[in-house]
């Protein structure tokens, strides 16, 4: 597939979701460079309720945004930057074009939305997993042995669920 194809293709995109402190940041640690050893490229997305700091008080980004820039983009030879205000929360509808130049948008949170979902889920925090029966969960990364009718990973196997998401590209992908 040459770049432009890349870019006109929309990547596939999964929610990582589940009680907090259950191991979702973790494991994706152990999933993007599976994924990477795949030969397929990755982009993630956190939703957090916080403010968001990326630049430090001085700086020149931070001074350009401070004096109303709506957007600022630090650019490196290797790394681009980009700090804009939005007005509310943009959601992954309003995310994923951002990142047209991957195969893979992985996102930590997102749990209400329309998207695929693997729910990490520890039997110690919870009864149940937080998303059973949602019609957009497609697997489960767990500690627990029960079976819940959906594909279920050991929290120890990214290279099990990255083979998984690889097999599933298509499927993954938004209309």
């Amino acid at each position: 597939m040459d770049s432009k194809e890349q870019l006109e293709k929309r990547p596939a995109v999964v929610c990582f979701v589940g009680s907090s402190g259950s191991g979702k940041t973790t494991f994706l640690e152990q999933l993007i460079p599976a994924l990477k050893n795949l030969g397929f490229k990755v982009a993630t997305v956190k939703h957090h309720l916080g403010k968001l700091v990326l630049d430090q008080p001085g700086k020149d980004s931070f001074r350009h945004r401070k004096a109303g820039a709506d957007a600022s983009i630090i650019a490196t030879p290797g790394e681009i930057g980009l700090v804009m205000s939005v007005d509310g929360d943009p959601g992954l509808d309003g995310l994923i074009p951002m990142v047209k130049c991957v195969d893979f948008v992985l996102c930590e949170g997102y749990r209400n939305t329309a998207y695929p979902k693997i729910e990490v889920f520890r039997r110690d925090l919870s009864r149940l997993p937080t998303c059973k029966g949602d019609d957009f969960l497609v697997a489960l990364v767990t500690d627990s042995e029960e079976e819940w009718g959906i594909p279920r990973f050991s929290t120890h196997d990214s290279q099990g669920l990255a083979r998984f998401l690889a097999d599933h590209i298509e499927s993954l992908r938004p209309d």
